[in-house]
C-alpha cells in the first residue's frame, strides 16, 4: 500500500495472533485510533480483534483468505479462490491444453497467474 501512494500507518507483526494483539496493542496505545485496519492474513486480524475489543473500541478488521475462523467470528476477510489457485498451477504446469506436464527452463518472473481476489463481506 505503501508503494501505492496509500496515507495511514503500516503495522507489522509475525504471523500469530498472540503477536498481532501485542502489535496492535502498541498501535492503539501510541496515537488515535485507526479508521480501520487490514490484515495481511484472518490470524492476524483475530490478534487485531482481540485487541481492538480489550481496548473498549469498535473498529472495522479486515482479515485475508477467508478463513472458517472469519466465518465463525464474523470478520469480513478477502479471498481468493482455493479453485482458482489451482486452476492458474495446474495452467502453469501443464500449459493451456492440459495435457502434459511440459518441461521448461524458467527465469525469475515469467511464469505467474493473478487470481482475483474477493471481498467476503460480513
Amino acid at each position: 500500500m505503501e508503494a501505492a501512494g496509500a496515507p495511514g500507518l503500516r503495522l507489522t507483526a509475525e504471523e500469530g495472533v498472540p503477536l498481532a494483539r501485542a502489535c496492535m496493542d502498541a498501535a492503539l496505545a501510541a496515537g488515535p485510533a485507526p479508521d480501520a485496519v487490514v490484515c495481511a492474513s484472518d490470524s492476524l486480524a483475530v490478534g487485531a480483534l482481540l485487541s481492538v475489543a480489550a481496548a473498549g473500541r469498535t473498529l472495522p478488521v479486515i482479515g485475508f483468505d477467508n478463513t472458517p475462523t472469519a466465518e465463525a467470528l464474523g470478520f469480513s476477510s478477502v479471498e481468493q479462490r482455493p479453485e482458482d489457485v489451482a486452476t492458474a498451477i495446474l495452467e502453469l504446469l501443464m500449459g493451456p491444453t492440459g495435457e502434459i506436464v511440459a518441461p521448461r527452463t524458467l527465469q525469475a518472473g515469467s511464469a505467474h497467474a493473478l487470481i482475483t481476489p474477493e471481498l467476503i463481506v460480513r
